[in-house]
């Protein structure tokens, strides 16, 4: 959902779908030479149903390989098709972790 000066003035709504990724690559986005390649995923979403003046917002998560849609106290599972078909108010996305960390500095940090 996105909003111009002309559309908070009248009050509407705009219904255009926005194409977003689920992976951002953030090097072209970079000054050269002031630090390593930043790659970023997506971990949530946050979109709103209905009306401007009627509805409410409803939130996406990843757990795992898996897309959860949260509605009030109701959670479904979705599938990424749904996910790239929503409207999306605001994605939330978590950089990755460099490929040069090792197996043995992850599993100490997972047993804290």
């Amino acid at each position: 959902m996105a909003w111009t000066t002309y559309h908070l003035i009248l009050g509407e709504k705009i219904q255009n779908h926005i194409p977003f990724d689920t992976t951002l690559e953030m090097e072209p986005f970079m000054a050269p030479g002031l630090g390593s390649a930043q790659k970023l995923e997506l971990i949530g979403m946050i979109s709103h149903q209905g009306t401007e003046k009627h509805g409410h917002y409803v939130a996406v998560t990843q757990k795992g390989e898996d897309w959860i849609l949260h509605n009030d106290a109701s959670t479904t599972q979705i599938t990424p098709a749904h996910l790239h078909q929503s409207q999306a108010y605001i994605l939330i996305y978590r950089k990755t972790k460099p490929s040069t960390e090792t197996a043995t500095e992850i599993s100490i940090r997972d047993t804290s």
